[in-house]
């Protein structure tokens, strides 16, 4: 069994209730042209909503597990992730989603308790 030596937490997030389906078509599409992605191990999603204060905020928060840090940044710049982002979001101007990338080192994860 290999372990990841990075892992990306990315978190997207749409301001409007309106463009919740076009962010689960993105997150689907993102899903499935990063697991064929060489040196991508695996991908899970969490979806939510802002709050009490923000209910009509919709996120989703995704951890990928890469094999290596060069890996990772070449499906950040990979022209594959970039056409999935303009299909859905060219349109809008990026105006309508909100996209911030992390990276952790897999031993904080391991020390995490389960919810």
């Amino acid at each position: 069994m290999s372990f990841p030596k990075i892992i990306m937490m990315t978190t997207k997030k749409v301001f409007s209730p309106l463009y919740t389906q076009r962010l689960n078509n993105y997150q689907e599409a993102i899903i499935y042209a990063k697991s064929k992605f060489e040196g991508c191990m695996q991908t899970q999603s969490f979806i939510g909503t802002g709050g009490e204060c923000r209910k009509d905020e919709i996120f989703i928060i995704s951890f990928s597990k890469w094999e290596s840090e060069q890996s990772m940044n070449a499906w950040c710049t990979s022209h594959v992730k970039q056409d999935i982002h303009r299909e859905f979001w060219f349109d809008l101007h990026n105006q309508q989603i909100n996209i911030e990338t992390n990276t952790v080192s897999p031993t904080v994860f391991s020390e995490l308790p389960l919810l």
